[in-house]
């Protein structure tokens, strides 16, 4: 990124826990980073993004670096957990609606968490629509 971008450093505030958080800015557009991606819930819970096997639904070789892609689903569930402040799980929602769900088993193993009642009213929505 280094050699495309300029750094910039950013801070992880509250309701945030992400251990590490920063980005380039690569011709006028933001790429974030986030390492141990962790969000402080209503009841003293914490929703942590789990990026496992399971997790990486995709990957790109672009350069001789390989790009892992995780799904719209745990992104659907993240965007809940941080209350979603840039309103993307209504267009996300609809994506759905429209395509189906292509990683139900991701939205399943969030449920088997001990996550917030209204993040998992939610998840329990989307899965409804299949």
């Amino acid at each position: 990124m280094e050699t495309i971008g300029s750094k910039v450093e950013l801070s992880s505030k509250e309701p945030f826990k992400t251990e590490s958080f920063f980005g380039y800015n690569v011709d006028g557009v933001m790429v974030e980073f986030l390492g141990n991606f962790k969000i402080n819930l209503r009841g003293n819970k914490i929703y942590e993004f789990i990026l496992d096997d399971k997790s990486i639904v995709d990957t790109l070789l672009l350069e001789n670096s390989k790009i892992n892609f995780t799904s719209l689903e745990d992104w659907f569930v993240a965007y809940i957990a941080m209350d979603d402040p840039k309103k993307r799980t209504p267009l996300i929602k609809e994506y759905f609606k429209i395509n189906g769900l292509k990683h139900k088993d991701l939205l399943q193993r969030n449920l088997k968490r001990n996550l917030s009642e209204d993040i998992n009213i939610s998840i329990k929505e989307i899965l409804s629509l299949e």
